[in-house]
């Protein structure tokens, strides 16, 4: 399959019919210009747990919740400072050819068929949790399917975007370029709301915002699927220094 030229880089084509997940994010591209039009803007806020905390303070995990907080490999919640523009993260570059972003101690931990898993605790493990995902979403193939079961929380949106990709996996597209992020705040530590800025191969002058929400579960950071009825959430990016983004990429 290719993909026309002429459509948005987050809508694949299957045959004559579009799959249900891929029809969304079709939405979310034409939401998309809607908003580039009205130049609209995802707000930014702190990190927070929940709790009131002194700024530059975060309240630390006891003895007792430790191992609800513990990463696959072991790794305790120790670092909650928001990332930076001097977050030290690399690039790697999986057998696929996929890239991806990592970091000693922060994740991820284990690479296994190319699907990277096992992250820290903290805004920096789920910041890259949701960088990785963006990733490797953007870039599709045979194995998307297996890729989003393993990065996504399980339930039935899960579940519904997994069978649509085995019933018509798309083809590998070149991967979107991360080239910035801001932590967007909830309602708690576990839930973590994440802006990736990516800029995708087709319209490399244009930069678009990737929300998404990940949650804390069985020790690792796992991605809210898309909303089945709206799609993705996306927005312009027009000036990554004035709408909060940190820029970083690779």
């Amino acid at each position: 399959m290719r993909r026309r030229e002429s459509e948005n880089e987050t809508r694949v084509r299957g045959g004559d019919d579009e799959s249900v997940w891929t029809g969304r994010l079709a939405i979310g591209a034409g939401l998309l210009f809607v908003l580039i039009a009205a130049g609209v803007a995802i707000s930014v806020m702190t990190w927070r747990d929940g709790r009131t905390t002194k700024p530059g303070h975060q309240a630390a995990v006891t003895a007792s919740s430790r191992s609800a907080y513990t990463s696959l490999c072991g790794v305790s919640a120790r670092d909650f400072d928001k990332p930076t523009a001097d977050f030290p993260a690399h690039a790697r570059v999986l057998g696929s050819g996929a890239r991806i972003a990592e970091l000693g101690g922060v994740g991820p931990c284990r690479v296994a068929g190319d699907i990277p898993r096992g992250y820290v605790f903290s805004p920096k493990g789920a910041t890259l949790a949701a960088l990785n995902y963006v990733s490797l979403l953007s870039r599709g193939g045979g194995r998307l399917a297996e890729v989003m079961a393993a990065l996504q929380v399980p339930g039935p949106g899960t579940d519904v975007m997994v069978a649509d990709a085995r019933r018509r996996p798309p083809a590998a597209e070149r991967q979107a370029t991360v080239k910035g992020f801001k932590v967007v705040t909830t309602a708690s530590a576990g839930e973590v709301r994440v802006a990736v800025a990516v800029e995708f191969p087709s319209n490399p002058e244009a930069l678009v915002a990737w929300s998404v929400t990940v949650r804390w579960r069985d020790h690792d950071w796992k991605v809210e699927p898309m909303d089945t009825e709206t799609g993705w959430e996306m927005s312009p990016v027009k000036n990554l220094t004035r709408e909060g983004f940190t820029s970083w990429g690779f």
